[in-house]
């Protein structure tokens, strides 16, 4: 067999084998080219690397295990903190890589190779949680992660995150959780900081340290000529949203000193991933947008007569239409209102003209109105100090209520929603009128305890995204009275809100000492008009 094989060898002309010795040449020369230009020549440009990390002043990298700075990010670490000496680097690590019992080995270790990329010790830090165990099998707690990272944002005043994209860059199930909740973060909250994300590769292409570079480079092609031709320390915001970075030789050597501080994980195979590696050579990160599915149109309701005339609504109103240049502002009026029930909901008509409160009328009309046309429909006595697009990303979207489920002043959803087709299509199975108190009657028909009953029998509720806040500051997003939020201004009108309302609200504030006489006497009367209804209901069936 080796003969036969030797022998075709020998049929190959030399003419051909000097061609594939040249292409081959080509091949190994193209790479080493490529990677010279990008880490020496334009590695700086504002085109190739965005100031939004290189001119950062606090950086955050997120990780799942102690190491993943030196086997996945360690170009990126390098390629801003060794360019501008004056950033603050930090990293936050979500576990202590402890599953294998060494988990204060590796958190000592960690501190080592933090010291050899350039990260402060004081900010080098790897958290121990029973809920954020490294574990390949079980997707860690992304709201405990979410706060985490929002109190290290915070304390540390970080202005730019670096962590892993959906794909983990490995696939482990801790790196995606990582990804999930940091990306959510960065999405729901106004204030996040930008984030970029480390680019996930093939099997193929990950180990083939420079061979994919020519792939690499291709989306950033023409700014390399540009950065090559006209060097600029500024980017336009179509170039801000990726960045390219490959290290230095003294910088790849900087991230084998650092991985060797691992002494824990260095194996045979981990020297082979440090040499044969994309990720220890050059590393693409993202801020890549998030593709929007809730439609850029603003609603508010406003019905009643006189409703449009109160001019302190209408300017707190205009702030919102202010900062979202673009979107399109659609105003519900009485008479738009009568027409679009009737048009798009005609089995619904009778019921939402009949319902004994305006406030019952505007609520269903939120659902209505959401579903149809999709976009954020607010409350009139919301004042925006944030724009809204970063929210847009999700399928729906409201901020979490006191003391469960969420409130309905605020809402974005897709268009045809399901789930707030299901609100819509409950109205008239919850249609009931609680006695004589106003209060339940809107809260458990149409109101906030009402769609938080729908949306808590919905078997896809990690989907629906409700705005908790974070475990230090659980009421952040909530719209409970007078209050300022990351978004809004509530200026809490509560202005449907009747004689039972402050009663009921009280017995959640008040001392102790009157309520049980209250309850007691309200729940015998309850008990009372029911058995007297029942008996009644019996009575007629027997006279039948």
């Amino acid at each position: 067999m080796l003969q036969k094989h030797a022998q075709l060898l020998h049929r190959v002309p030399r003419r051909a084998w000097r061609w594939i010795f040249r292409i081959s040449i080509i091949l190994l020369i193209i790479p080493l080219l490529i990677q010279w230009v990008v880490a020496y020549l334009v590695g700086s440009d504002a085109r190739i690397l965005p100031p939004q990390l290189l001119a950062a002043k606090n950086l955050l990298i997120v990780t799942a295990h102690p190491d993943d700075e030196c086997l996945f990010f360690a170009p990126s670490i390098l390629g801003v903190l060794d360019r501008n000496r004056a950033i603050n680097g930090g990293l936050l690590v979500m576990s202590t890589g402890n599953n294998y019992g060494i988990g204060e080995t590796r958190k000592a270790e960690l501190i080592g190779s933090c010291k050899a990329l350039g990260i402060n010790e004081d900010r080098c830090v790897a958290i121990d949680n029973k809920e954020l165990q490294d574990n390949p099998t079980v997707w860690w707690n992304t709201e405990l992660i979410e706060s985490l990272v929002h109190d290290t944002v915070k304390r540390w005043e970080i202005d730019a995150i670096i962590t892993f994209d959906s794909g983990g860059v490995s696939g482990h199930i801790n790196h995606r959780a990582v990804s999930a909740a940091v990306s959510n973060y960065a999405a729901s909250n106004p204030a996040a900081p930008v984030t970029f994300t480390l680019t996930t590769t093939s099997l193929l292409r990950k180990y083939t340290f420079l061979g994919d570079l020519p792939l690499t480079v291709l989306p950033f092609m023409w700014r390399i000529i540009a950065a090559l031709s006209y060097p600029t320390s500024t980017a336009e915001p179509k170039d801000g949203d990726r960045a390219l970075v490959a290290n230095t030789w003294r910088r790849y050597l900087m991230t084998r000193d650092a991985f060797a501080r691992h002494a824990s994980q260095y194996t045979w195979d981990r020297h082979l991933y440090m040499i044969v590696s994309r990720y220890v050579c050059k590393t693409q990160v993202s801020a890549a947008p998030f593709e929007d599915r809730v439609p850029p149109v603003l609603h508010h309701v406003s019905l009643g007569s006189g409703a449009q005339s109160h001019s302190k609504w209408m300017e707190v109103r205009q702030t919102c239409l202010d900062i979202h240049p673009g979107w399109e502002a659609m105003l519900w009026t009485d008479d738009k209102a009568n027409a679009f029930v009737a048009e798009h909901f005609p089995e619904l008509e009778s019921m939402w003209q009949s319902y004994r409160y305006p406030i019952q009328k505007i609520d269903s009309l939120r659902y209505m109105i959401l579903y149809v046309y999709g976009g954020a429909i607010l409350d009139m006595d919301l004042q925006c100090n944030r724009a809204l697009g970063p929210l847009r990303r999700f399928e729906f979207v409201a901020p979490a209520a006191n003391p469960v489920g969420f409130s309905v002043g605020f809402m974005m959803a897709s268009k045809r929603n399901e789930f707030v087709g299901e609100i819509v299509r409950n109205l008239e199975r919850y249609n009931r009128h609680w006695l004589l108190l106003p209060y339940p009657t809107v809260m458990f028909s149409t109101g906030c305890h009402y769609a938080s009953t729908i949306h808590g029998l919905q078997p896809n509720r990690h989907e629906l995204k409700v705005l908790a806040g974070t475990k230090s500051d659980p009421n952040m997003h909530r719209l409970n009275g007078p209050v300022k939020t990351p978004i809004f201004d509530h200026l809490g009108s509560s202005s449907w809100h009747s004689y039972d309302a402050a009663l009921i609200l009280s017995l959640g504030k008040s001392g102790a000492q009157w309520k049980i006489p209250v309850l007691l006497v309200g729940g015998s009367l309850v008990t009372f008009v029911i058995m007297r209804r029942v008996r009644r209901r019996r009575l007629s069936l027997r006279a039948k």
